[in-house]
C-alpha cells in the first residue's frame, strides 16, 4: 500500500501501489498543464472523501513497493477519461477497476 500526503491534511491517502503509480501520472499531467482535478474514495467505517488537487497545494506520492512499478498504461488512459468527462477521479472501493497485478519483466528503472 502506498500513500497520499496531501497538504496538510490529518490523515494520508492509502492506496494499492499498482494504482497509485498509475494515478501519480495523471495527477502530475493535470497539475503539470496547470489545471486542478478532485479524487475521490471510499474507505470501510469512514464513508467517502474527496479532495481538490491544485498545482499550489503540497503533494508527496510514497509507493511503499521498494521495487519500482510501471505504471498501467490502461488504468491511465482510464483514469485520464474519467478526468476529462467529470473533473475527477473516484476510485472504485478496493481500487477493484485499476487494480491489477503488474506484469512479468514490466518494472521501471
Amino acid at each position: 500500500m502506498g500513500t497520499l500526503y496531501y497538504s496538510a491534511a490529518q490523515y494520508p491517502i492509502r492506496i494499492d501501489d499498482v494504482t497509485l503509480t498509475s494515478l501519480r501520472v495523471v495527477i502530475e499531467r493535470r497539475l503539470d498543464a496547470g489545471v486542478g482535478l478532485t479524487l475521490s474514495w471510499s474507505e470501510a467505517g469512514f464513508g467517502r472523501s474527496t479532495v481538490w488537487l491544485h498545482p499550489t497545494i503540497p503533494l508527496r506520492v510514497h509507493v511503499d513497493d521498494p521495487v519500482a512499478i510501471a505504471p498501467d498504461a490502461d488504468a491511465i488512459d482510464a483514469m485520464a477519461n474519467e478526468v476529462e468527462q467529470s473533473g475527477g477521479i473516484v476510485l472504485p472501493p478496493d481500487d477493484e477497476f485499476w487494480l491489477r497485478e503488474p506484469p512479468q519483466g514490466t518494472t521501471a528503472r
